[in-house]
């Protein structure tokens, strides 16, 4: 906790912090994001977020999931076909 007796106003606007040694500038310090860059900012990475895990989970699961029963579909046709060519 910082208390009034632990810094300095200096008159042109500076503050020195006496316990923590810390030197703080009022006039050169500025805010890194405005709030609705920052909110930009965090929409940004849920859908960065949300695309990485679903380009992962497309990549894994559905669209080997989608060859794999193609080619067995497939394979069932051909092998329905065979059969039906040897009984006529």
């Amino acid at each position: 906790m910082i208390y009034k007796q632990d810094f300095v106003n200096k008159s042109d606007g500076d503050i020195l912090f006496l316990n923590s040694s810390l030197y703080l500038c009022s006039k050169h310090r500025s805010i890194m994001f405005e709030f609705d860059q920052y909110l930009g900012f965090l929409a940004f990475l849920g859908i960065l977020t949300i695309g990485f895990w679903l380009m992962l989970f497309l990549t894994l699961f559905a669209i080997p999931y989608w060859i794999t029963g193609s080619a067995l579909e497939k394979r069932k046709l051909k092998k329905e076909a065979k059969l039906k060519e040897q009984e006529n």
